[in-house]
């Protein structure tokens, strides 16, 4: 199973790939949406999407992902952010298209079973 995790903060991206490696067969890393949207066709089974990134919406890059076509299971998380708390911005990624959302902060089984527990395998969806 190939992951990407799209976040702003790099110290978390490497908690998160450290704790996704051990049952994922790569785990690639992106830190804005410009990235992540030219980084999302190579094939991946889930991406994990932070809401609040520097360059674009997290809700907004899940949308344009979807239009484009990614059938990949996408997980937001969020801990909320200036003018918007966590539930909004996580309800909002949802109705855009989101299989699942995390609150921030959020322990190692809960980031399991949603990056895992219902994955669609990418080559599969297509």
């Amino acid at each position: 199973m190939r992951v990407l995790i799209v976040d702003d903060d790099a110290g978390l991206r490497d908690i998160l790939r450290d704790r996704l490696l051990p049952r994922a067969d790569a785990v690639d890393l992106a830190a804005d949406a410009a990235t992540a949207e030219a980084m999302a066709g190579r094939g991946y089974d889930a991406l994990l999407i932070d809401i609040i990134l520097p360059d674009c919406d997290g809700a907004t890059l899940i949308r344009r992902l979807r239009k484009a076509g990614v059938r990949s299971r996408i997980v937001a998380m969020s801990g909320g952010g200036p003018g918007r708390s966590a539930l909004e911005a996580l309800a909002s990624a949802e109705a855009l298209g989101a299989d699942a959302v995390l609150f921030k902060p959020f322990d190692t089984p809960r980031l399991l079973d949603a990056v895992f527990g219902a994955a669609r395998p990418a080559a599969a969806a297509e």
